[in-house]
């Protein structure tokens, strides 16, 4: 379980087993509960996501486990001279991040709620020479040893060079890989790859599905809760719909 300050009074709740009865009046969210059921005073947003137990394979199981294509551009990757490594300024993976929700027409992020304690989030990057190439950003749950990826960011759309394209995608699999290995160095059980949009109809969410569909993993329904209250609130706002994060 993990508690995320989210501003004043408020506080995002991460996998625990339930909603707790008082939060319904209150404006707290909750995000990937175990309990699949509606409950009285929350709205229910079933969650689907994929869970890999890197505690149940060693370093070279967990890179057998990928289809053989993906192993393939892993090693290729490796070859091609990308390193991965972790990233210790915030700021430097919003700015990639930024960059990369102006051509995906997301979000941006514009504060730095996930980045306060450090013992609850991991960057991670492969870079090619002096480039950064992709980010990953991860919450992280101590207690319940898991590993959440909240963010994959890569600026390939403004790549012209097909080859260039293609490094990136690959560097992608790699970071995926590595991110596995360090993580589980430091005990963490589960890796999560962040949401699965199950059953869509989405071309380029399919693509997405396809992409975690590589890195195996079991699949799993969770929930998000959020109470009533702030639900209307939402609602009237016209932001209840994308309240839903993947």
């Amino acid at each position: 379980m993990l508690d995320i300050s989210i501003g004043w009074f408020r506080k995002e709740k991460w996998f625990y087993d339930k909603p707790r009865p008082g939060d319904m009046f209150g404006l707290n969210i909750y995000r990937q509960c175990s309990l699949n059921k509606d409950l009285p005073g929350f709205h229910r947003q079933p969650f689907h996501t994929k869970i890999i137990a890197l505690d149940k394979a060693d370093e070279q199981t967990l890179l057998n486990n990928f289809p053989e294509e993906t192993r393939y551009e892993i090693r290729r990757a490796e070859r091609d001279g990308v390193v991965c490594s972790s990233e210790n300024d915030p700021d430097r993976f919003i700015s990639f991040f930024n960059r990369f929700a102006e051509t995906k027409k997301l979000y941006p992020i514009r504060k730095k709620i996930y980045f306060r304690d450090k013992s609850c989030f991991l960057i991670t990057k492969a870079s090619a020479g002096k480039e950064d190439l992709v980010m990953h950003s991860y919450i992280l749950d101590p207690q319940g040893k898991r590993a959440r990826l909240l963010q994959s960011a890569s600026l390939f759309r403004k790549e012209q060079d097909p080859g260039r394209r293609s490094l990136t995608g690959r560097a992608n699999r790699l970071l995926h890989y590595h991110d596995m290995v360090i993580l589980k160095k430091s005990g963490v059980r589960l890796y999560d790859v962040g949401g699965y949009a199950k059953e869509t109809t989405n071309r380029e969410l399919r693509q997405i599905n396809n992409f975690k569909d590589e890195l195996g993993g079991v699949m799993v329904e969770e929930s998000d809760y959020i109470p009533l209250i702030l639900g209307l609130i939402y609602k009237s706002k016209n932001i209840l719909s994308g309240w839903k994060r993947t």
